[in-house]
């Protein structure tokens, strides 16, 4: 499997300004912030950024997206114009590089609304990103019912295809009260992408929402057990990617500056 970092820990950077400071961490393989690869970017200036990363010693192998927001709207016309803002953004993913790509559906709709009006758009965006060549992956991520261990399993199994997985997410997991050792097994068929970061759970009331989430440490200093997840991700043969995602973007985890962050993620990452 290989190892790559998310790079929405630079928010508001261009690659052009962050790949001297990946360059120093040891990280090759980027799972890019869709954001900085902007939907609205003309073919000239995407090629021109992918041909930067590469030039650069880099690779994208992932898109960090947004895709399947808006898909429950009460608005019809709402639903189709990001449904097919979704496609572009899949042929944006497709011209990087990337082979996997993360889509959300659902937040606090009744189950049967999500499956009557969120399920049809998103099988819809599935068989597109199947004819580009990408897989969608659904992060274990709270305020999304595609979010929910339970949700992702359900979906999985009524569009059934190769081109739907689960973005194993065991940080997203531990914080919100789940076993994250217990769901691995549940999700293992369906793993198709991974994002891991270590911390522990904590109660936080504030502007990313009322109660407990992962409070970001560095690797080897939370309560994570990284060594048995990839020792049973190798159990399961997993080919794709294990893409470390610091969140050095919350000043209450008070995390070491960037540099020094990914660079010892790479290097406990090593060790293992």
């Amino acid at each position: 499997m290989k190892l790559s970092v998310c790079t929405v820990c630079f928010q508001k950077q261009s690659p052009m300004e962050y790949l001297p400071v990946l360059a120093e961490s040891g990280f090759k393989y980027l799972d890019l912030y869709h954001r900085q690869l902007p939907i609205s970017s003309t073919a000239e200036e995407r090629k021109r950024i992918v041909d930067f990363i590469s030039a650069s010693g880099f690779e994208i192998v992932s898109l960090c997206s947004g895709f399947g927001h808006n898909y429950l709207d009460p608005d019809e016309n709402i639903r189709s114009k990001r449904l097919e803002e979704d496609k572009r953004g899949i042929d944006l993913a497709a011209d990087s590089g990337a082979k996997v790509a993360r889509v959300f559906l659902g937040t606090t709709e009744r189950e049967e609304v999500v499956f009557k009006t969120g399920v049809p758009l998103l099988k819809e965006l599935v068989a597109y990103a199947e004819s580009r060549g990408i897989v969608l992956a659904m992060e274990n991520h709270r305020g999304y019912y595609s979010g929910t261990p339970e949700g992702a399993l359900r979906l999985c199994a009524e569009i059934n295809s190769p081109g739907l997985g689960i973005l194993y997410e065991p940080g997203n997991l531990l914080g919100e009260g789940y076993d994250f050792k217990r769901e691995f097994y549940f999700q293992a068929p369906y793993i198709v992408h991974m994002h891991l970061k270590d911390g522990f759970p904590r109660y936080y009331d504030d502007k990313y929402g009322k109660g407990y989430r992962l409070h970001s440490t560095l690797l080897g200093e939370g309560r994570l057990d990284v060594p048995w997840i990839f020792e049973h991700l190798q159990e399961i043969n997993y080919q794709g990617c294990v893409s470390y995602e610091y969140e050095s973007w919350h000043s209450e985890y008070n995390l070491p500056p960037i540099p020094e962050g990914l660079k010892q993620a790479f290097e406990y990452l090593q060790n293992i």
